[in-house]
């Protein structure tokens, strides 16, 4: 074989890798990790009907999941910062915070940050998940009530060791109906993500 011909032979080996590894998401993370995570949370709810997902994920927000020191911890938590999810703000004789110290330590603060760091510019979902399928928007009834329950998921972010996550989901049901959550789950020895809390509740 001919220098040109090798040169050739491990450029096509170099492009190929690189798209086997290309992510649609995140260059940290892959796609079948997201889809395996949303997957067993939609078969968590159990539900015989199809899931209806809209396509634009939910957007996450750099500081309402990081910090960098200190000092940044303190110029984040603020009342205007009310998603911050570790927020420790004093309130009367109370300090309102999600005690997630004991969930998240600051190697998984700094792997969030890496997290956002690595997420491409895409912002929707590329391909449905198990028994769910992508839709663009509610399907209306009348201007109070729709079709099917619609469903938003942002991307969950992991912890270092990958055992526990959070994502943000949030459903519809009508002008009247809705809500959402972030919701953190850990991972047992069996693999399954199981629910440890929701924090920043909205809606009904």
């Amino acid at each position: 074989m001919n220098k040109s011909m090798l040169y050739f032979s491990f450029f096509l080996i170099n492009f190929f890798s690189l798209k086997i590894s290309a992510q649609t998401y995140n260059s940290l993370i892959t796609d079948k990790e997201y889809n395996d995570f949303i997957n067993k949370d939609i078969l968590r709810d159990s539900v015989k009907v199809k899931h209806h997902i809209l396509r634009v994920r939910y957007p996450l927000i750099p500081n309402h999941f990081f910090y960098e020191d200190s000092t940044d911890f303190k110029a984040k938590n603020t009342y205007e910062n009310l998603y911050f999810i570790f927020r420790r703000l004093q309130y009367g004789n109370k300090v309102l915070t999600n005690s997630l110290d004991s969930v998240f330590s600051r190697r998984d603060i700094d792997f969030f940050g890496a997290q956002f760091r690595a997420m491409t510019k895409n912002t929707q979902w590329e391909s449905s998940f198990k028994n769910s399928v992508l839709v663009d928007s509610a399907e209306h009834i009348d201007y109070r009530r729709v079709k099917q329950m619609v469903y938003m998921y942002s991307l969950p972010l992991f912890s270092y060791d990958k055992t526990c996550a959070i994502i943000i989901k949030t459903f519809y049901c009508g002008m009247l109906c809705g809500g959402g959550a972030y919701y953190i789950y850990r991972k047992n020895s069996n693999s399954d993500w199981i629910l440890i809390t929701k924090i920043n509740e909205w809606g009904e």
